[in-house]
């Protein structure tokens, strides 16, 4: 489980946009720094890590969520 629920809206928001989401576009709806977003994103991988899935960043592009194994990352979904 994400420990913070900034974390979860992020992770949420990237599981519902299935286009590369710009640093720029999430620091604007989340209203955090760049920064921020990335510290998060670290944080979101390191909980991800075990499920089979992490938020990637494409260079020039931003961010996209991979879900490499959907019934493991449902498992984390659900806690």
């Amino acid at each position: 489980m994400l420990p913070y629920s900034r974390l979860v809206n992020i992770l949420m928001y990237l599981m519902t946009d299935k286009e590369v989401t710009s640093p720029e576009k999430l620091s604007e709806v989340f209203m955090v720094s760049e920064r921020t977003i990335r510290s998060d994103v670290k944080i979101i991988n390191e909980c991800l890590e075990n499920y089979k899935a992490e938020v990637v960043h494409l260079r020039t592009q931003g961010y996209k969520l991979i879900i490499n194994d959907e019934k493991l990352f449902q498992k984390f979904y659900e806690k």
